[in-house]
C-alpha cells in the first residue's frame, strides 16, 4: 500500500468509527425517554470506545469505500 492509500484509509476508517460510536452514543441515551444528567457516562463512553473499535477491526477485513476509490 502506498502512503496515500493508508492516509485516505485512515481517515475514512476514522470517520466510521466515529460515525458508530455517535450512534452507540444516541441509542444508549434513548432520545428523550431519559434525564440526561442521571446517565452513566462512563458506561456509555466505554460501549461507544468498544463499538469504535470493533468498527477499526471491521475496517481492516473491509472498507467499502476504499472499493469506490479505485473505480
Amino acid at each position: 500500500m502506498t502512503k496515500e492509500k493508508i492516509k485516505s484509509w485512515t481517515i475514512k476508517a476514522g470517520i466510521r468509527a466515529l460515525r458508530t460510536a455517535a450512534q452507540a452514543v444516541l441509542t444508549l441515551t434513548g432520545a428523550d425517554m431519559v434525564n440526561i444528567l442521571t446517565l452513566d457516562w462512563v458506561q456509555i463512553a466505554g460501549v461507544a470506545a468498544g463499538m469504535a473499535f470493533i468498527s477499526l477491526l471491521m475496517s481492516i477485513v473491509d472498507l467499502p469505500e476504499m472499493k469506490l476509490e479505485a473505480v
